[in-house]
């Protein structure tokens, strides 16, 4: 007995595909689901749009000569870097560049050791000046070069330009400085600040 292919549906052998009314209703869901797709996905960019106004409205915009100058950095640093510390809580303001009878120690690193998710005082450099001042060691001074957003590279620009010329006794290296995707982006902070 020889078995024949037969197509169960005449429509199918005639079109080389399903039947005409069947193309029409996949046609329709296909067309369906892409307009549902191009409704969604301009609705979430019309409210991405609208969340990142709101946020550029709020962020401050300083100049980094001026951001320099309120934080106790060099201008020229800053600018050479892209980015500076959020305020001045290091005590880089009053720091003198000789410091006769004095132990100082310079912590350098990004937001870490700035301590950009504390209350000054609580960063890691703060905490170590207040248990040597506790523990009766009140020669020893702990300077704050913390840049929140920096690498190593830009770590060591603020050593070799600013830390070095204030003649530190000891130097901290703050956890997570070598950041490697932030040392392998050319002024990865420009995009942020002016």
């Amino acid at each position: 007995m020889k078995m024949s292919l037969l197509p169960i549906r005449a429509g199918a052998a005639a079109t080389g595909g399903p039947p005409r009314k069947h193309r029409g209703a996949f046609a329709r869901a296909l067309w369906l689901t892409g307009y549902t797709l191009a409704i969604v996905l301009a609705v979430n960019w019309l409210l991405w749009r609208r969340y990142v106004h709101r946020l550029e409205g709020h962020r401050t915009r300083l100049k980094l000569d001026e951001w320099g100058a309120k934080t106790g950095f060099p201008s020229g640093l800053v600018r050479s870097i892209g980015i500076g510390p959020e305020d001045a809580r290091g005590g880089l303001l009053a720091a003198a560049k000789t410091h006769p009878g004095r132990i100082r120690i310079g912590a350098l690193g990004d937001s870490f050791t700035f301590g950009s998710e504390v209350v000054g005082g609580s960063d890691y450099p703060g905490i170590l000046a207040a248990m040597f001042a506790h523990a009766g060691f009140s020669n020893v001074e702990v300077l704050n070069f913390g840049i929140g957003w920096t690498g190593l590279g830009q770590t060591y620009r603020v050593w070799e330009s600013f830390a070095n010329q204030l003649d530190l006794d000891f130097v901290l290296l703050g956890p997570e400085t070598l950041f490697v995707d932030r040392d392998e982006t050319f002024n990865h902070a420009s995009t942020t600040h002016e």
